[in-house]
């Protein structure tokens, strides 16, 4: 303290450093940027972690339903009038997505991640299966299972029931009425008629062999990275695989049951 002692400093800068307050004033904005300064802290912490989901929404106009592939390799015929939303990215601990209106699901089995379609009225959850699903208004629903097993869970309430193959759940005014019956054509009425959006070789080519299994595809790798949009309407296979390759400039060849697109 000697600049005190010796006067070097007067004395009422002394008195301010060791106990005078701030003015009330200069108190209060001080304090409101230090609150507003934590708040915005807390909120570059909160949202920086997160990101935020970017969704893709798909309804058929069209008469041919619309196939489309998510990103977890599952397939959706969407019927006419119907609406899939869907992210671009899956989460790590479950896959989901809502719908209006009817769509056949046939869903990749993943036990760890399971598939969730949210409709107005029910929650629908499976592991992997495949069903159809009419939900065109809110106290309309009505799920059929092909293969596999199914949970739903009408939202009003929380009752749930569990649905196996060849068994369909009709919602009405006391909860779900099931009935049973043989659901392998279910998937027909879909694929007479049907059409791929800019969607890829290798996922057209992956839905056709799945409608086809007595049948094998081969492409070159650079061949099945590349879009088209493409219509099918109770063509064979060899009819298909024409269709695509005069689409993408591509030859096709046939040996027995096998194809190869190059």
């Amino acid at each position: 303290d000697r600049l005190y002692s010796e006067n070097l400093i007067p004395d009422d800068s002394r008195q301010l450093k060791r106990g005078s307050k701030l003015p009330p004033a200069l108190f209060w904005s001080a304090a409101t940027i230090i609150i507003l300064a934590g708040i915005a802290i807390m909120y570059l912490k909160n949202s920086g972690g997160e990101k935020r989901e970017t969704l893709i929404s798909q309804t058929n106009n069209e008469t041919a339903s619309l196939v489309k592939i998510l990103e977890d390799g599952s397939t959706v015929y969407i019927a006419q009038r119907a609406a899939l939303e869907y992210p671009v990215h899956f989460k790590t601990e479950m896959r989901s997505v809502s719908l209006k209106g009817e769509a056949f699901f046939d869903i990749s089995k993943n036990p760890d991640r399971p598939f969730i379609i949210e409709t107005e009225s029910v929650k629908v959850e499976v592991i992997g299966t495949s069903f159809n699903i009419k939900s065109t208004v809110p106290t309309q629903f009505e799920l059929a299972v092909r293969e596999g097993r199914v949970r739903i869970t009408l939202k009003k309430n929380g009752r749930e029931q569990i649905l196996s193959k060849n068994e369909t759940a009709i919602l009405s005014d006391s909860g779900f009425d099931i009935k049973y019956k043989n659901c392998d054509s279910l998937l027909f009425k879909y694929t007479s008629n049907f059409k791929f959006k800019d969607e890829s070789l290798k996922n057209i080519i992956n839905v056709i062999k799945r409608l086809h299994p007595e049948i094998t595809i081969e492409t070159s790798g650079e061949a099945e990275s590349r879009k088209l949009t493409v219509a099918f309407a109770n063509n064979e296979p060899e009819e298909m695989i024409s269709l695509i390759s005069q689409a993408l400039s591509l030859n096709s060849y046939r040996n027995g049951n096998k194809f190869i697109i190059k």
